[in-house]
């Protein structure tokens, strides 16, 4: 059986594109979601045009940001950080990879955690490891939602991932193993790699070498799914880390390259968790809406005023005084002064902990529930910077 990243695609996003046509009523706009382009590497070329075509089918407002190869890191994390405090844009992406004059890991740290729809940032990764709520990244949710369109059985099922980037091989290897199977990290320099990979009741292979895995490594039945694009050194055509055309008679399930998890992979790129973050907040998390609900007059704002006003309203003179230095230190908008944001994030994080120490006390003397109700709204208030009351 052959999955076809192409007709999945195109079903979810036709489903998405119905979503995505009622947000006009909803919210007062569509959702948007900016690229950056550095450079004229036409893989990266090819990659931010087909985004852009999935945007427009989606019916997603998507503006690409081009720059020479020469721009310097500088103006690059500049604009970036304009876009994280525009209200207007819902997803930021910075197309891989950046020239080597370029942090690319510092550039993905710069992008809001919020908008990055790429799912790189260090704390999406770190919640993705600690099963916290977060935005996985493109491919590997690609891969799963084929394995299960295909009706494969993850749970139990011993797995092999062939390839051990941060942007694949970790991250599906993790989501693997979150689905309960058992998961073996292979990579170029496995010993005896054909004898791992002969194991595996699913194998997931992204090293990025053409035709890498043969037919004598893969067992009759498995499952297979083929990450890698390559040029074929022989024909000049596109290929797989797989040789496909040997293995498709012994797997049960395989992805071809081209028209595999590529397709697959721009899908995800606009889910309701990411570029479509208005609908998605709306119903699964209301007291973590994002800024752009509350810019576009979607939901009514607490301004400062008045969530100071509920502080000073609280019995405890302890929860006043934290609530009301909480209700100060919070900017007034996202469009607050640059230098006041760097200077507040610091104070944010002693302040957090000083509340968190004296939240603990109070709630070790205490112990009363109307207390603890008051500190989980308390804390939930300081913690989320979008928290609103309702």
């Amino acid at each position: 059986m052959v999955i076809s990243g192409k007709e999945l695609s195109a079903k979810l996003k036709a489903e998405m594109a119905a979503e995505v046509a009622t947000f006009g009523a909803k919210y007062g706009r569509v959702p948007h979601l900016v690229v950056i382009l550095v450079g004229e590497d036409p893989g990266s070329v090819s990659y931010v045009t087909g985004k852009a075509k999935a945007s427009a089918e989606v019916g997603i407002r998507n503006t690409t940001i081009r720059k020479p190869e020469s721009v310097c890191e500088a103006e690059l994390l500049g604009i970036i950080a304009d876009l994280n405090a525009d209200e207007g844009v819902d997803g930021i992406l910075v197309q891989l990879p950046l020239p080597k004059h370029i942090d690319a890991d510092k550039v993905i740290a710069a992008i809001d955690k919020e908008k990055d729809v790429d799912g790189f940032h260090p704390l999406n990764v770190a919640a993705l490891w600690q099963k916290q709520p977060c935005t996985l990244p493109c491919t590997p949710k690609g891969i799963l939602k084929m394995l299960r369109a295909a009706g494969v059985e993850i749970a139990g099922k011993e797995a092999v991932v062939i390839g051990r980037s941060n942007i694949v091989g970790l991250p599906v290897s993790k989501l693997l193993l979150d689905a309960n199977a058992t998961v073996t990290m292979a990579h170029s320099r496995t010993r005896n790699l054909g004898e791992v990979t002969r194991r595996a009741d699913i194998l997931v292979v992204a090293i990025g070498r053409p035709k890498f895995v043969t037919a004598d490594m893969v067992r009759d039945g498995a499952v297979v799914i083929d990450v890698g694009v390559n040029r074929d050194p022989e024909t000049g055509k596109l290929c797989g880390d797989v040789d496909f055309a040997a293995i498709e008679p012994k797997a049960s399930v395989i992805t071809p390259v081209p028209g595999g998890v590529g397709p697959m992979t721009i899908c995800c790129l606009m889910e309701y968790d990411r570029v479509l973050p208005a609908a998605y907040r709306a119903e699964i998390a209301p007291n973590r809406l994002p800024r752009t609900l509350f810019a576009s007059g979607a939901l009514p704002r607490k301004t400062r005023s008045e969530n100071f006003g509920f502080f000073s309203a609280l019995p405890f003179p302890g929860l006043r005084r934290w609530g009301r230095a909480a209700v100060f230190l919070r900017p007034a908008s996202s469009n607050a002064c640059p230098a006041f944001c760097r200077v507040r994030a610091p104070l944010m994080s002693i302040f957090r902990m000083l509340v968190y120490r004296y939240a603990h006390g109070l709630y070790m003397k205490a112990r009363i529930g109307i207390q603890k109700c008051f500190l989980c709204r308390l804390i939930r208030f300081i913690w989320c910077n979008d928290a609103v009351f309702i």
